[in-house]
């Protein structure tokens, strides 16, 4: 358990992120371990993960949640960077799942870092 800067208790730990290409992935690992805290009904995960895209263009990762949630929106909530380039983290409701989306230069690989939250639902 942790202490917020508001006197809250919040729950947190590590897990491993499960990742998807959705659109124009080579291959896609985790970088590190991932964590996640979470405050009543609010999620928020930390992340750091290694993309390698097929081509120049839209790419998007799946991204797995730490505690299952019915995702109902694809409001933009979370975003990432890597050297040179930023990415935003939206909701994939068909999944229920975060999905990092950037545009890709080229087929290097690229480290982002990044955190998005979420409601359970």
């Amino acid at each position: 358990m942790l202490l917020s800067q508001a006197g809250q208790l919040v729950d947190g730990a590590a897990y491993t992120m499960a990742l998807t290409g959705n659109l124009n992935v080579a291959s896609a690992s985790l970088a590190r371990a991932h964590y996640y805290a979470h405050n009543n009904q609010m999620v928020t995960v930390f992340f750091e993960v290694v993309v390698t895209p097929t081509e120049s263009g839209v790419t998007r990762l799946r991204m797995s949640l730490p505690i299952a949630s019915d995702i109902i929106s694809s409001v933009v909530f979370g975003c990432a960077a890597a050297s040179g380039l930023i990415g935003f983290v939206q909701a994939d409701a068909t999944n229920d799942a975060a999905e990092l989306v950037y545009t890709s230069p080229n087929t290097s690989g690229v480290t982002f870092r990044g955190s998005f939250s979420y409601d359970i639902r």
